[in-house]
């Protein structure tokens, strides 16, 4: 059986956290929630999302606004025997 646990204690509770004993790791801590805080509040506007989908249709055309198509090359196709893969794998 599990041991009884303390009245104040709920279920899914964080552990308590620890206080930075040094200055340098106090500003070692400000710092990196501080680059969690950036990450979380960074969001793509609409405007950012319709350069990033213009650009990327822009990709294949040239400059005169024509898309670049070039032939697809047909790869020719190589059979193997068996016994030659069974020697490289050994």
């Amino acid at each position: 059986m599990a041991e009884p646990q303390p009245s104040n204690v709920r279920e899914g509770d964080q552990a308590p956290e620890s206080v930075p004993a040094s200055a340098e790791d106090r500003k070692q801590e400000a710092a990196m929630s501080s680059l969690d805080a950036k990450a979380d509040a960074i969001t793509a506007t609409k405007a950012d999302k319709d350069a990033l989908g213009k650009a990327m249709q822009n990709l294949g055309e040239d400059v005169s606004g024509k898309k670049d198509e070039k032939p697809v090359e047909q790869k020719k196709a190589v059979k193997v025997d068996i016994a030659d893969v069974s020697l490289l794998v050994r």
